[in-house]
Formats: structure tokens, sequence, C-alpha cells
């Protein structure tokens, strides 16, 4: 499954062709359901091989619902303790998040203290440090 944009001179039928293979929102709804139960029930590998199928990191665009399951994505990651991969995902959405808000406040306070989590495991303490900081900036601003 591609989930990549064509090009801007590429015809209609390759552009129609291309979005009928993207999940649709009520997949993606039933998706992101799915993925929390399976959290909720300690299941990190399913998730991960539910997730990684889709691989929000590699699309072009990230929305709303892209956002929400790449931070699925780390922390089941997180719960494998495959912590370089969880800080990938997680770097990924903080520099998305820093260009535009698609997650609530408190959702994106919580991607900035699952990385420290990444970092302090990784003895980065100092970007760990930096990112609880934003993480409570980010939390003060929406009060």
């Amino acid at each position: 499954m591609s989930n990549r944009i064509p090009p801007e001179g590429s015809s209609r039928s390759e552009r129609g062709a291309t979005a009928s293979r993207l999940p649709q929102q009520s997949e993606l709804d039933n998706l992101l359901r799915e993925t929390r139960r399976l959290l909720a029930g300690k299941r990190y590998q399913e998730v991960i091989t539910r997730l990684e199928v889709h691989r929000p990191a590699e699309w072009t665009g990230l929305n709303d619902k892209g956002a929400k399951m790449l931070r699925l994505l780390a922390q089941a990651y997180l719960g494998e303790k495959r912590t370089s991969e969880a800080r990938d995902c997680l770097e990924h959405l903080r520099a998305v998040l820093s260009e535009r808000a698609l997650l609530p406040k408190s959702d994106h306070s919580g991607v900035l203290s699952d990385l420290s989590r990444c970092y302090r495991e990784l003895n980065l303490d100092e970007l760990a440090a930096h990112c609880q900081e934003e993480a409570r900036r980010i939390l003060k601003s929406g009060e």
C-alpha cells in the first residue's frame, strides 16, 4: 500500500488510484480504537504490527489521525522497550507539532513527556530535561 501523494504532473487516474489505497476515515477511526484497546491490554507487538503497515512517519503530510497513530506506535515501542524506535517516532511528531497543532495541548505535552522518557532511558539527560520543561510550558499555555 502506497501512502505517498503522486507528483504534481501525474494523471488524474494515478491520483485516483493512490487515493483509493489510502485508509478511509472510518477505517482510521476503527484502527485507532482497536489500537487503544490493544495498548490497554499491553499487546504491544500487535499494535506495532498493525501500525507499521501504515507508517505515518513516512506519509507526505501528517494529519490529526496520523499524529495519533504515530503517538500510539511510539507508546507500543516504549512498551516493548524499543526506545530508539519510539524516540524516532516522537522526534518526528515533535517536529510536526512545532509547526501545526494537530493534537490537543495535553496530548502534545504527553508526546514531549514520552520523548523525555526515551531520552532518560538513552542517558541523554540534558535533552530529557529540555523536553520536560517544554511539556510544562505547553500545559501552562493551555490554562
